[in-house]
């Protein structure tokens, strides 16, 4: 599975909710807590390699840096709620993976306090209503959540200043050896677990994002293709091409051309 940390996300200090339909996104993880909610049609989730099709009157939760996507139909449609970690108060530190067997409920007494919830809190409920139904959707999940007998292993051993380093840094000439002495790590450990935790290469990752940055900056139409991918951190145009190619089977001329800008795999 590849992941993409959102560091756009965690710039995000204030409480984000509201309905959608047939939405999907590509898989990534940040420190927020993220809550889909089922109310008609059907949502493919994937939260930690576990994958399951929701319906109406079921959930899924991703806990801090849970790596999670998502993809709905048309017809689909979900509430969301994506609850920064300073509103989660006292519940902090039980809201993590690694305590229970399972990051989905569909049962129905949680569905409809957590369904309600959702509801006021979109309506406009003030700052103090709002915080409270938060606790109440979260001491709800905390409540009906199978818990595992022993804690499991931490889904990912990286930091979060690791991550974001590599968000702010992406377009330099930043390798899996400068990221090693930087953060302390031996070279070849976090080869393999960068490996082993996100499914992807390092190399491959740092390629993704600059990739991802051009077409951000394409899109804007400001700039042309040379500048946009010399400035992203690709060392020449030719190996820009070959990595686009290679990740969208196309050029970017025809992925743009293609492709809406709610389509963009950004």
């Amino acid at each position: 599975m590849q992941s993409e940390f959102r560091l756009q996300r965690e710039a995000i200090k204030y409480v984000s909710c509201g309905k959608m339909r047939g939405s999907s996104f590509y898989p990534h993880f940040h420190s927020h807590i993220e809550i889909y909610l089922i109310l008609s049609g059907e949502l493919e989730v994937c939260i930690n390699n576990e994958k399951r099709i929701l319906k109406e009157g079921e959930l899924s939760i991703a806990f801090s840096y849970d790596v999670h996507s998502y993809n709905a139909p048309e017809d689909s449609e979900v509430y969301y709620l994506v609850i920064p970690t300073t509103f989660c108060g006292d519940f902090l530190p039980l809201l993590s993976s690694k305590y229970f067997n399972s990051s989905y409920i569909d049962d129905k007494n949680a569905y409809d306090t957590i369904k309600s919830a959702i509801a006021h809190i979109i309506d406009g409920a003030n700052k103090v209503s709002k915080q409270g139904y938060i606790y109440v959707i979260l001491g709800t999940i905390l409540d009906t959540l199978e818990k595992s007998e022993e804690p499991k292993e931490y889904s990912s051993p990286f930091s979060p200043e690791l991550l974001i380093y590599i968000s702010n840094h992406f377009k330099e000439d930043l390798s899996i050896r400068t990221l090693s002495s930087n953060f302390g790590y031996n070279q070849n450990y976090l080869s393999k677990t960068f490996q082993n935790t996100f499914g992807i290469s390092f190399g491959k990752y740092l390629t993704m994002l600059r990739l991802r940055e051009v077409l951000s900056l394409l899109q804007k139409g400001e700039k042309g293709i040379s500048w946009c991918a010399l400035e992203c951190g690709f060392g020449s145009v030719r190996s820009f091409y070959r990595a686009f190619k290679e990740e969208f089977g196309c050029s970017p001329k025809e992925y743009l051309d293609t492709n809406t800008n709610d389509q963009l795999l950004l």
